[in-house]
């Protein structure tokens, strides 16, 4: 579609599409928990703050590409002072960036959140509840520490990460090393997540429903 050098607009599209699909999701959801359930419960408020944080990432992302985030610098159509143009895209691209880093962290723990809380209500037996509720602990502090990493990522000079410089001098000021960081989050979050998808599966096997309404649940 576009250019190897020019992704983003791909992404973009990409995630606004899947977001209006969460979207539309969410709005049956609530339409059917207002009309035939009768009310909303926390775990719908937490998904509904899930999505307008998700909306947020579609955003910021529109704006890291704006400021040329996962592009090649290119000669042709530059100013006769590119290094004016060039600052103000490194600015804000620093911005974006860290911006992103906050929303999505906030964001996925937002999603297992409501997952998590919905569990509850649905945990007939001490054991399970238990485990929802260890699980809980486990996902607010592993967001809390990353939430607090990120924003702190430079720990001398914290509004370092929002300056051009960040892309050049992390390593002299003492910042955290972003690519261990991301390694170590995907590699807990894909924990997490496999967990709260297998963490009923227990409960949801024994039920007394035709197959076919089991494997919907």
């Amino acid at each position: 579609m576009f250019s190897p050098w020019e992704l983003g607009p791909t992404v973009e599209i990409s995630g606004y599409v899947m977001t209006s699909i969460s979207t539309l999701v969410v709005a049956v959801r609530f339409y059917c928990r207002t009309q035939v359930a009768g009310k909303l419960k926390l775990y719908d408020y937490i998904m509904l703050a899930a999505l307008l944080t998700t909306w947020g990432l579609c955003v910021v992302n529109h704006y890291q590409f704006k400021f040329g985030t996962g592009q090649h610098a290119k000669d042709e159509g530059l100013p006769p002072d590119p290094s004016i143009v060039t600052h103000k895209l490194l600015v804000g691209s620093a911005t974006a960036w860290y911006t992103y880093q906050i929303i999505y962290t906030l964001a996925l723990a937002l999603i297992k959140f409501s997952i998590l809380f919905f569990y509850l209500t649905i945990a007939t037996t001490r054991p399970f509840r238990t485990l929802v509720i260890i699980s809980l602990v486990v996902v607010a502090c592993f967001s809390i520490a990353f939430l607090f990493i990120n924003a702190f990522e430079c720990p001398r000079q914290p509004s370092f990460a929002l300056s051009p410089a960040i892309f050049g001098a992390r390593g002299r000021m003492k910042c955290f090393e972003l690519n261990r960081l991301y390694f170590s989050q995907a590699g807990i979050n894909i924990f997490t997540d496999t967990w709260i998808l297998i963490l009923p599966m227990p409960i949801l096997v024994k039920l007394r429903m035709p197959a076919l309404k089991r494997i919907s649940l």
